[in-house]
């Protein structure tokens, strides 16, 4: 703790002004004395939970990832079907098709 390395770094003068501050039994051991102040920091006394109160987050509903994948398979089944891909298609209409359907796929691929 940054704390603690202070205090460390006091005197014990100063530690015994803090103890009296703070109405914590002083002894005259520098590290007994430093671990008194910082006892109720390290059992989580006075430790701050954090809530969507106090930091302004509004509650998100994040969803799995099967439910992902179903809605990517079901978006690109509509896509698909959309294009309604006919049977006679010529050599440069087939290409044309299958590099649409290319970029159509791409966004999808990091899913799978």
């Amino acid at each position: 703790m940054k704390i603690e390395k202070k205090m460390n770094q006091m005197n014990m003068s100063d530690l015994k002004k803090i103890c009296q501050k703070m109405k914590v039994n002083c002894t005259n051991n520098k590290k007994d004395n430093i671990n008194r102040l910082l006892k109720p920091l390290k059992s989580n006394q006075y430790k701050m939970f954090r809530t969507r109160a106090n930091t302004g987050a509004k509650k998100v509903n994040i969803p799995s990832d099967t439910e992902i994948k179903q809605e990517i398979d079901d978006d690109l089944l509509k896509r698909l079907q959309e294009l309604s891909i006919p049977h006679s298609l010529t050599k440069e209409e087939k290409i044309k098709f299958e590099a649409r359907l290319k970029k159509l796929e791409e966004p999808y691929k990091k899913y799978k």
